[in-house]
């Protein structure tokens, strides 16, 4: 969603990923004031998560809960995975 976000809708141009020493460099989280904070990304992701209508407890672990239900739906057999709470490990 993140990256849905950064190159179609704020229209940054999107890295060339032929060569990966071309992506190296780019920073995932832009910051211009420091660090951080779990604030500022709760807050950004929830801002994200609002833009799209999506209505979710999660904020800042979204992620872990999706990649089990994904990875379930799609069949894979729960002895290729290993739950950790909800946190997928594969």
């Amino acid at each position: 969603m993140h990256f849905v976000h950064r190159y179609h809708v704020q229209g940054e141009m999107r890295p060339d990923f032929a060569d990966r020493s071309s992506w190296y460099n780019i920073q995932l989280i832009r910051r211009t004031d420091g660090a951080l904070s779990y604030t500022n990304q709760r807050d950004s992701v929830l801002e994200a998560l609002n833009n799209y209508d999506i209505n979710c407890s999660k904020k800042t672990h979204l992620g872990r809960d999706v990649s089990v239900t994904v990875c379930t739906q799609a069949g894979l057999p729960e002895n290729s995975m290993k739950r950790h709470g909800k946190k997928l490990i594969l």
